[in-house]
């Protein structure tokens, strides 16, 4: 089961990325991006991520594509990614 978890941390939102790497066909990955969009609506500015093959690659896209070009994205493989610099 895939899990999207909110964090508030030194009044910074953040959101915790973790999910299956065989996702099912079943999988809807546009419910995935319109829930990404309403946590960064709601102030979520950090968000980690595993970066294994699967879920967790798909959650990163879905934040690199839907984040606001100042947004700064944390991932926890220690890749730090920042769109105001790419």
């Amino acid at each position: 089961m895939e899990q999207l978890q909110i964090i508030n941390q030194n009044n910074i939102k953040t959101c915790a990325f973790t999910g299956h790497r065989d996702l099912p066909p079943s999988f809807d990955a546009a419910a995935l991006w319109d829930e990404i969009e309403v946590l960064i609506k709601q102030g979520v500015e950090v968000f980690y991520n595993g970066m294994a093959i699967g879920f967790d690659m798909l959650a990163a896209e879905a934040v690199l594509e839907s984040a606001p070009e100042k947004l700064c994205i944390s991932s926890s493989a220690t890749v730090y990614i920042c769109k105001a610099f790419l």
